[in-house]
């Protein structure tokens, strides 16, 4: 088990969610059942499944929820093209929702890489085919290299 809070895409989908919820206050009062909630619990549910995932047994249920995260970003993305085509946000506004959602997918491929791999060379080191540090371990370097990602841009 891992603090998701250290992850960088968790935090970076936290960010995606707060920017979220904030610029949907300005959508108008007939959206407030509709596009304005839908777009929230999907904005919210990206860090709710790394988080849902980090809490998980092993790497492969991670990955697996990091893979589902991801394509919640997918349709926060949506919502944010329909709200844009809808009138509700600026182009300005959809165009910097729209990069950090692109930045938050591309922190979970990542992520969701380094998962695989940690994966693979657990099973490796399972079958006796290869010297592997600990499955604890996978989780720190998941951590650093999510990171170094960070850095990278």
């Amino acid at each position: 088990m891992q603090d998701f809070r250290r992850l960088v895409a968790w935090q970076h989908a936290q960010a995606l969610a707060l920017d979220v919820y904030r610029t949907t206050r300005a959508f108008p009062p007939s959206e407030t059942y509709g596009l304005t909630t839908q777009l929230r619990r999907t904005a919210a549910a990206v860090g709710a499944y790394v988080a849902d995932g980090a809490g998980r047994e092993n790497d492969a249920l991670f990955a697996h929820f990091v893979g589902v995260a991801n394509g919640a970003c997918g349709e926060v993305r949506s919502h944010l093209a329909l709200a844009r085509d809808l009138g509700h946000l600026t182009p300005q506004s959809f165009a910097r929702l729209d990069a950090r959602a692109r930045v938050v997918s591309r922190f979970l491929r990542g992520l969701r890489r380094r998962l695989a791999a940690a994966n693979a060379r657990a099973a490796e080191a399972s079958a006796g085919t290869a010297t592997c540090p600990p499955p604890a371990a996978y989780r720190s370097i998941c951590v650093l290299a999510d990171e170094q990602l960070l850095h990278r841009q």
